[in-house]
């Protein structure tokens, strides 16, 4: 969090304009450490403070309302992204990593809870953002293997039943020995044989 000790302090001496900033007197090496990582924040925190404020603007004046900010010198697709992500993860779930690592975990992830996970897990490990998109592609690349193996053993197991069920058809039909439904006996077995290949061919 980004408080008046985090910022209002350090910048106390420094004057922030539209397009400048200029330090007031002479700041000590402690002094100039603190407004350069007060900056940093600030640079970093401003997508989420745009995208709250968005989300507030919405809530409490309508979504027509909050799409009247578009005409900014922002382009409208940063700040409606901006907009997503703060609402799509509550400020209480947000780690202490950039706007970008969050960006980046909900694309590649889309499913927010496993976001937030994966967000945890790099805030623990110290990640950037590179690390955390190799990280999340890896591990949604080894879910996928494991669901295409899971799918797999399922249509072979089917199969096998499938199988099963018509030889125990078959062998009941070659045992019948009425001569007044051989005819029929045998329409019906050519009829099961396709109807096991058809049945195949969907499990396959």
């Amino acid at each position: 969090m980004i408080t008046h000790d985090t910022i209002g302090t350090p910048l106390a001496k420094v004057e922030l304009g539209e397009n400048y900033l200029d330090i007031k007197g002479a700041l000590s090496d402690r002094e100039l450490s603190e407004v350069f990582r007060s900056l940093s924040r600030m640079q970093g925190a401003s997508l989420w403070w745009i995208g709250d404020f968005l989300n507030s603007a919405a809530t409490t004046k309508g979504e027509a309302y909050a799409k009247a900010y578009l005409a900014t010198d922002y382009a409208p697709a940063t700040l409606w992204e901006a907009k997503s992500v703060c609402g799509r993860i509550p400020k209480e779930s947000r780690v202490n990593l950039s706007y970008s690592h969050h960006k980046e975990a909900l694309g590649i992830a889309k499913d927010t809870t496993l976001a937030i996970r994966f967000l945890k897990t790099a805030e623990q490990e110290g990640l950037s953002v590179k690390q955390l998109r190799k990280t999340i592609i890896e591990a949604l690349g080894e879910r996928q293997d494991r669901k295409v193996v899971a799918t797999k053993t399922i249509i072979d197991s089917e199969s096998v039943a499938l199988d099963n069920a018509f030889s125990t058809i078959r062998n009941f039909l070659a045992n019948t020995t009425s001569t007044t439904f051989d005819m029929k006996k045998r329409n019906v077995l050519a009829e099961l044989e396709t109807l096991a290949e058809m049945a195949k061919e969907v499990c396959g």
